[in-house]
Parts: structure tokens; sequence; C-alpha cells
């Protein structure tokens, strides 16, 4: 049974589900904006399908004719065909005396104040249910002509008014109960303003004797108002582009913009002050006054709603909209070939992707046996480069050897000349036994000599072995004494042709070195600058050496005194085969090489620059991690 009730509750859900919604059409009076938003939210949020309505909102041409709304009210007010909440008794028996004393109350009303006439005939009917006192009223052709019977005492009640400083002179305003935004009216081209502040610079219009004229020049001084005499002229001043913009209060810029047939304006921006619209009652009358002031704050923000809701008509319509549907259907199709148009292309570029890779995959392997080969080949150009740069020294070496072997032959061969001439002169009697043994002494001392000479021919031979011999591995040492050494090599040769080695050496950092790899660095550029400051005829030649630490890192500047290197080759010293001395057999790989060992064996960095006396390069290799440990 239980199961069976479960199952009709369901079944009715369904159909009360699948019911259709009857289509309602919703024609506002006014252009739908800002008070009729509450509308489009609730259709929005679907307030409207929970009780069974499927409503379509559109504009409405307003017909209604607030003259003759306004002379019914003449008549007895029928309260009961209003739903307006009841309100408390707010009257007192003294004021409740008054009224009736009174019997009736006058009221200035202008017929050409749209849409204002018909706000006022429903604040009256509001204003009905708190007094019972008739109304009286007096008619006018603008509201000019009502302020004018106000100051003459002939109305006792002017239902919408504004205060202003001149007006209560005549007139008692009561609290405001209705605040009517100053909107900006632009061309229907124009974009919506957030912020009123960026179009200050433009051109506006206002009618003339406005109230909030002055409000507005006293918050926006730097506005431009042009003063104009109705609001026809406004808006075809708009339409026009003489001005930017017409600034009037909402009900007012939708009435006009929606019955003034020559225009196609629109509501671009609101300010953020509002015309304030309060009960005016004559100065002179308190009682009055007070009892509209109690009325004023009373009336109820829902009350005033629904006289401007009188705005709005609701037509019932079971209708079929066809126009939206065949615009889904339009988008659905498009989106359907604009989807298969794309299909198609991916297909295309997929297939061609394809190939490319079948083609890639055919190129990959073939690549590998190439890199390899190539990368043989930068090993093997390598090895003869170095090779040809080592070769290019050794004529270099060998005069550096010559020049090292002269002073020990020479004095080998004076003491061997010595012996000679000793032994042929005679200069000892060798039958005195006193005499051989100077004799014998002599000859020792001069042997000892040539001995020491001879080792010191070995050591240069040894030396210059050395460096030419390549290391396989890397020791780790300090800079400052391959420095030393690789200077030891070329010392005579720098004495001979006089030019002085400085030395300046702060470098305490071990690093991992081939040694005579960076020797072959250093005389690289020595024997470079030793060039120039010759080719120069340079006095006071000098090859300065400094090492020094940083962070690190180990620094070494090689820098002479010959003048610098020329601007226009300076940056391509360092290229293979580049060389200014051609004539002189150059090769152009001394500095290529000299880069390439510091770069490649050492993973530091070689550069150049130029200053005041001459070239420096500097050369930057990186500390052994033993250092920061």
């Amino acid at each position: 049974m239980k199961a069976i009730l479960l199952l009709l509750i369901f079944i009715s859900s369904v159909l009360a589900a699948q019911k259709p919604l009857e289509r309602v059409s919703l024609e506002l009076m006014r252009l739908d904006q800002f008070q009729f938003a509450g509308y489009y939210v609730a259709k929005e949020k679907g307030f409207y399908e929970d009780v069974d309505l499927d409503v379509y909102i559109k504009n409405f041409k307003y017909e209604m004719n607030a003259v003759k709304t306004m002379e019914l009210s003449k008549k007895p007010l029928d309260i009961e065909q209003f739903t307006f909440e009841s309100s408390s008794n707010i009257i007192t028996q003294k004021e409740h005396n008054y009224l009736k004393s009174k019997k009736d109350i006058t009221i200035c009303v202008s017929q050409s104040i749209l849409p204002y006439s018909g706000l006022e005939t429903g604040i009256l009917k509001i204003v009905a249910q708190y007094i019972s006192t008739p109304f009286k009223l007096v008619n006018t052709t603008s509201f000019k002509e009502s302020l004018e019977k106000a100051k003459k005492g002939e109305c006792d009640l002017l239902p919408i008014i504004e205060s202003t400083s001149s007006r209560k002179e005549y007139v008692k305003f009561t609290s405001p109960y209705f605040k009517d935004p100053l909107v900006l009216l632009t061309d229907h081209r124009k974009n919506y303003i957030l912020d009123i502040n960026t179009v200050l610079e433009e051109e506006f219009s206002i009618v003339k004797g406005y109230p909030y004229i002055e409000t507005l020049h006293k918050k926006y001084p730097n506005i431009k108002l042009n003063i104009i005499s109705s609001k026809e002229e406004g808006f075809e001043g708009v339409q026009s582009g003489k001005y930017y913009g017409y600034i009037d209060t909402m009900m007012a810029s939708m009435y006009y913009a929606q019955h003034y047939s020559k225009i196609n304006l629109k509501i671009s921006g609101q300010f953020e002050d509002s015309a304030k619209v309060s009960f005016g009652v004559r100065s002179d009358d308190k009682i009055l006054f007070e009892i509209f002031e109690k009325i004023a704050k009373n009336l109820k923000p829902k009350d005033i709603q629904k006289v401007l809701n009188e705005w709005i008509s609701i037509n019932y319509e079971n209708v079929t909209d066809f126009d939206y549907i065949k615009s889904i259907l339009v988008f659905v199709f498009i989106l359907g070939v604009v989807f298969l148009y794309r299909q198609y292309l991916l297909n295309k570029k997929n297939n061609e992707l394809e190939q490319l890779q079948e083609e890639l995959i055919e190129l990959n392997k073939s690549l590998e046996s190439k890199i390899a080969d190539a990368v043989g080949d930068i090993v093997k150009k390598d090895a003869y480069l170095l090779h040809q740069s080592r070769l290019a020294q050794m004529g270099e070496m060998l005069s550096m050897i010559a020049h090292q072997w002269k002073q020990p032959l020479s004095s080998i061969s004076s003491m061997q000349i010595a012996i000679r001439m000793t032994i042929e002169l005679e200069k000892y009697d060798l039958s005195d036994e006193k005499q051989r043994k100077e004799f014998l002494e002599f000859i020792h001392q001069k042997l000892d000599k040539i001995g020491a000479n001879t080792q010191n021919l070995s050591q240069i031979i040894s030396d210059f072995s050395d460096f030419y011999k390549p290391n396989k591995k890397s020791e780790v040492m300090f800079l400052d004494n391959v420095i030393i050494k690789a200077c030891n090599l070329v010392e005579d040769n720098m004495h001979v042709n006089n030019i002085r080695l400085s030395l300046e050496l702060h470098s305490e950092l071990l690093l991992r070195l081939h040694e005579n790899e960076f020797m072959q660095v250093i005389l690289n550029i020595i024997s470079n600058a030793k060039e120039q400051l010759i080719n120069k005829n340079i006095e006071n030649a000098r090859i300065s050496l400094i090492s020094y630490d940083k962070g690190r890192y180990s620094f070494l500047e090689i820098s002479d005194n010959a003048g610098g290197i020329d601007k226009s080759i300076i940056n391509s010293i360092f290229d293979p085969y580049f060389s200014t001395k051609l004539e002189k057999n150059g090769t152009g790989l001394g500095l290529y090489m000299t880069k390439k060992i510091i770069e490649e064996y050492h993973h530091g960095s070689v550069m150049v620059k130029n200053t005041r006396d001459g070239a420096v390069f500097i050369i930057k290799v990186k500390a052994e991690e033993m250092n920061e440990k």
C-alpha cells in the first residue's frame, strides 16, 4: 500500500511538471530601465515559472490621459479599488476637527506636467486613506502658474514639488516621500556611463528653472551646463550632436523619450543626486503642514510603487514564439557547419602531420650517425688547431732557448780558452809542488763552472720540453705558481727587448688547471703584447700581470702600454685564422686557441678591452669546490 501511494505521488509530480506554461505578455508603460528591473530579475530567477507563467516583457505605448484621471478625482475617491496597506490612525482629534471645519483642501495641479500628473492622482488616493476632507482641484496651464497661485494663497497644497530656498518664502515643504533620480540621456549609440566624472568635459543641456541646477554646479564645479527653454530643445540638441547629453529626472526623461517620436535616445548614466519630491503646504497653515508632514513620513515605498505600477498593463496570450525558435535553429545550423568545417581542417592537418612524422623518423635514423661524424671531425679539427698553434710557437721557443744558451755556452767557451792559455803559456811550474797544486785547483774550479753551466743548459731544455708536452689530466694548483712559471720562460727574452715584466699576484684560491695549456694561454697573450710594443717602438715598454680573487672566482689581468687594439677589429681577434701579422707568417690561431683552452678546458671566460694605456685581457676561472668546503 505504501509503495502504491509513493507511485501515485511520483506520477502526480511528473504530470504537474509537464503542465504547459501559460504565456503572458507584460507591457511596460515606460522604457524598461531601473524601476522595472524587478520584472526582469523575476523572469531570470524563474519566479514566473514557479506559478505556471511564461512571461514575455515588451515595451507598451502609453495612452493614459492623465488630465482626465485628475478630473475624475473631483468625484469621491473609491478607495476600495486600491489595495494599499491600511495605515494606523496618525491624525489627532485636534487635526481632525481642523480638517472638518476647513471643509475642503484646495490643490493646484498642472495638466502639462506629464508624467507627474498621473503620479499626483495616485498620491492623492493614498492621502485619502488618512484624511476624509474632499480635494478641490485648481487646474493650471503650467507649474509656474501653480507656483504663482501658491504665492497668492489660492492653493493649500502642491502634491509634487521640490524644495528650493526661493520657494520657502511662500511654501513649507514636508519631508521627501519620493526620490526621482537625475539621469543623463544620450544618443542611443553612446556607451553606458559607469562614472559621470569621466564625461564632465562634454556639453550638457538642462531646462531653465530646474531646482537641481544649483546642486549640480556645487557638486561638479567644472560641469558644462547649457540652459535651454524646453525638453524638446534638449532632445533635439542631443540628437543633432550639439549636446552630449540632456539632464532630467528619471520619470520625465523616460516619458518624453518614449513619446517624443523624433528622437532616438537612451538613458546612459545616472547621477548620485535625486529630485526629492515633497508635499508643498501654504506657509501660513501650520496645522495643515503638520498633517501632511505626518502623511509624508508614513507613506510606504511599496504603496508609492503601486502607484508607479499603474503605468503597466498585463495581457494574457497563449502564443508560441516562432522567431525565437527560428533563431535557435539558425544558430545551431551555423554552429554545426562551423564544427564540420573545423573537423575537416583538423583531419587534413592530421594527415599532413602523419606524413611529416614519417619523414622525420627517416631523417632521425641518419641524423645520429651524421652528428657522430660531425663531432668526430670537430674533435680532430680542435686537436689539429692546437697542434698547429704549438708549432707556430716553436720558432719563437727555439729563439728563446738559443738566447738562454748564449750565456752558459759563452762561459764554457771562455773557461776552455782560459785553461788552454794557462797551459800554453805555462803559467804554472808543474815541477814545483806548490804551483802544481794551484794549477790543479784552477783546473777543478773551471771544470766545476763548466759543469754548472752544462746543468743550466739541461734545465733550460727540460723546462721547454715540459711546456710542449700537453697535460692529459688537470691538477689542483695555485694560479700564481703557473703565472710565475710561464714568466720565467720569457724573462730573458723580455730583458733583451727592454720590456719590463710587472707581477702583482694576490690569488689564494685553488684552481683545477691543465698547467701547460694554461701556460700557453699566458705566453700567447704576452707574445702578442711584446710584438705590439716592439712594432710601435714604445718607450718604457711594460707588460703587467695581476691576479686576484673575487667571490668564488680567480681573475688574471694581462695588460700592456702599447696603445690598445683598433676598435674595428677588437671583436674579431678571437676568431680562427684572424691575424694582423700575415706579412710575418702569422697563423691567426694564437688567441683563438687561447679562448678555446679557457672556455672548454677550464670552463672559464676570456675577454679584452682597451684602457687609456693599452689593451687588457681578463681571464676568469671558477675555484675548485674544496675551497668552499
